[in-house]
């Protein structure tokens, strides 16, 4: 299993939030900085995969939409990939 953590405490931006994201997980050159490319690397995950984000508090006081937003994207991407799993912690 590939397992992930990304640290969100020190991100209030979207454009940090994509930075990590590209730095963290395996995403083509193409990525999109959005939620949408996001969703589309996660459903595209073909091994067994677990994504922990930290922080999330501090994200979500800086960026509550886009926070919601990305919990809703997490719930989607999981029912559509079995194979991953994504955990949002303090």
């Amino acid at each position: 299993m590939k397992e992930y953590t990304i640290e969100l405490k020190k991100i209030k931006e979207r454009d940090r939030f994509h930075e990590l994201i590209i730095k963290t997980l395996p995403v083509p050159d193409y990525y999109g900085r959005n939620l949408d490319a996001l969703h589309d690397v996660l459903t595209d995950i073909g091994e067994e995969t677990e994504i922990t984000f930290l922080g999330c508090e501090s994200f979500k006081g800086a960026l509550p939409n886009y926070y919601k937003s990305l919990k809703r994207l997490a719930r989607d991407a999981m029912k559509e990939n079995e194979r991953l799993r994504i955990i949002f912690l303090e």
